[in-house]
Formats: structure tokens, C-alpha cells, sequence
């Protein structure tokens, strides 16, 4: 059942682990579990376990899939929370609405696997999905940090000689780890998911202590974006990562690539995660299924 964009601010401001400063890396992994299991996944999509790139997966097979087409996911959760279990019921809806199979990588994450650890996990998860498909039949996507991943992922791709995919779809994607732009200050009231202090714990985590944000493979929004595939970017206007869906845009559009930039009024960050109570949240996710779906079938 539908509720309203108050109903959703009323409930983020009730939840209590993700903002919680003093909150263990453990407690925000089961936090954002229990918070996700309520996001199912649709019934007429098959999950199953498996590797990629030596990695661990989830395989998404969707009755509505086109033989060959393929999506590689890569969650979000600031490079130290979320997994492919957290995200199960947004990938079975966007592959579904794509038209694709898809894969949604267990990538390494700090603490524990700093980086570029994630980086060369999504570029190996990439490398294997061209042993078996066209460039042009493969997507890349990813949601907040992992928005940040699939952008940086691609560039490093790019930059080892690889054939780009057919596009990139960046869900509120975070892809500038030094914090600027108008937003961080502007949207700070607004934004109920995301903070200053919760922004640099993550980065803290992510890179270590001597961790170095300009890096173009961390914050791919500084990146060059030369031969970058085309890009869908929607974003909430009411989140503090705008900036850098903006950003990203203007530096395509800069580099002569195709970039799609929606902005949602009033959403929150990764509001397409509330497809089970938005009707915008399922009408994103059509936009995504389309686009992407063109995309593949160019």
C-alpha cells in the first residue's frame, strides 16, 4: 500500500542505527539488513548463489530477460555496509525492468578490505561478464556508493583497455569522497539518510588513515571522462549528495557523453529502494528499465 513522502520522512527520522555515530561496523551491517528485508524481491525472478570475478554473487534471472543482456549491480552502503543479500528486492526489480539478467557482486569493503580492494572487484566482475557477452549487451549500475563504484569501476575498466558497457545507470551516486558542492550545506536539514559525520566515518573506514580522496578511482566525479559510456543519473532533491549526480553530469556533458540527469523532487537519497510504498519510486525504476533496456538493443 502506497503511503506519502511525509509517511517516509516520518520513518527515516524513527530509524536510529544508520545515524548513530557511536553505532559498531557490525551493528550498521544488521541495521541496514533489517531495514532492507522489508524491500522483497519479486516473486517471478529467481536469485540463486554464485561467483564472479572470484567474488561471491547473487544471479538474477528474470522471466523478461533478452538471451545475452546482463546487468552487473553493485550496491551502495558508504564501501562498508550493504551486500547483495540488503539488495536483492531493487535488483529483481530493475533487471526485470530492463529486460536483463544481472549479477549483483559482493565486492570487498573496508574496514577490512580498504581500498582499491572493491575497485578491482568490480573491474574483475566486468572483465568476466566479456567472456561470455558484447560490451554492448552490459550495463553497470550501482546505487549511492555503489554509484560511486560502478563510475570509478568504469574508468578503471576504460583505462586497462577494456571495451565499455552500453551504459551506466548511478542511482544518488556518491562520487566525490571530499564533500563539495552546494548541497552538503544546502540539503543538510533536508536529508534524513545521509551526513557530514556519517560521510566522513565511511570515508575514514573505506580508506584508512592515509586514504587519499582526490584519487579519481575513489571520487570519480574529479575523474577524466573520455570514452565513458552513457549515463542515466537520478537523484532526490532532497539529499545532500545532489551536488554530485550534478557534477557528474556537467562533466559528461563536458566530455561529449550522452548523460540523462533526472532529478526527483523532493525525494530522498536512493528513494528508488521504496518502490514497495512510492509510486515514484516504481515510476524511477520504470524510467531505469527503459532507458537501460534501449540501451542494450542500440
Amino acid at each position: 500500500m502506497d503511503i506519502g513522502i511525509d509517511q517516509i520522512n516520518a520513518m527515516l527520522r524513527a530509524s536510529s542505527v544508520a545515524g548513530d555515530a557511536n553505532a559498531t561496523v557490525e551493528e550498521r551491517r544488521a541495521g541496514m539488513l533489517a531495514t532492507t528485508a522489508v524491500m522483497t524481491a519479486l516473486e517471478t525472478v529467481e536469485i540463486s548463489e554464485a561467483t564472479l570475478g572470484g567474488r561471491p554473487a547473487l544471479a538474477f534471472r528474470s522471466p523478461s530477460a533478452v538471451a545475452g543482456k546482463a546487468l552487473l549491480y553493485l550496491h551502495g552502503g558508504g564501501y562498508v555496509i550493504g551486500s547483495p543479500e540488503t539488495h536483492r528486492g531493487i535488483v529483481s526489480h530493475i533487471c526485470d525492468a530492463m529486460g536483463a539478467n544481472a549479477w549483483s557482486l559482493d565486492y570487498r569493503m573496508g574496514p577490512e578490505d580498504r581500498y582499491p580492494a572493491g575497485v578491482d572487484d568490480a573491474v574483475a566482475a566486468y572483465r568476466e561478464l566479456l567472456e561470455t557477452h558484447t560490451p554492448g549487451d552490459v550495463i553497470i549500475a550501482g546505487d549511492s556508493a555503489g554509484g560511486g563504484l560502478a563510475l570509478a569501476s568504469a574508468m578503471k575498466a576504460r583505462d586497462a583497455g577494456l571495451r565499455m558497457p552500453a551504459g551506466l545507470v548511478l542511482l544518488s551516486p556518491w562520487t566525490n569522497l571530499n564533500q563539495v558542492g552546494s548541497s552538503y550545506d544546502t540539503k543538510a536539514e533536508a536529508d534524513l539518510m545521509v551526513s557530514r559525520e556519517a560521510l566522513n566515518w565511511y570515508v575514514d573506514q573505506y580508506l584508512g588513515a592515509d586514504g587519499n580522496t582526490d584519487d579519481p578511482y575513489v571520487s570519480p566525479a574529479c575523474g577524466d571522462f573520455t570514452g565513458m559510456p552513457p549515463m542515466l543519473v537520478q537523484v532526490g532533491t532532497a539529499e545532500m549528495l545532489y551536488s554530485d549526480s550534478v557534477a557528474v553530469a556537467e562533466r559528461a556533458g563536458a566530455a561529449n557523453i550522452a548523460v540523462t540527469l533526472e532529478c526527483w523532487p523532493h525525494m530522498p537519497h536512493v528513494f528508488q529502494a521504496f518502490y514497495p510504498f512510492l509510486a515514484d519510486s516504481r515510476a524511477a525504476i520504470a524510467r531505469i528499465g527503459a532507458w537501460g533496456a534501449a540501451q542494450l538493443n542500440r
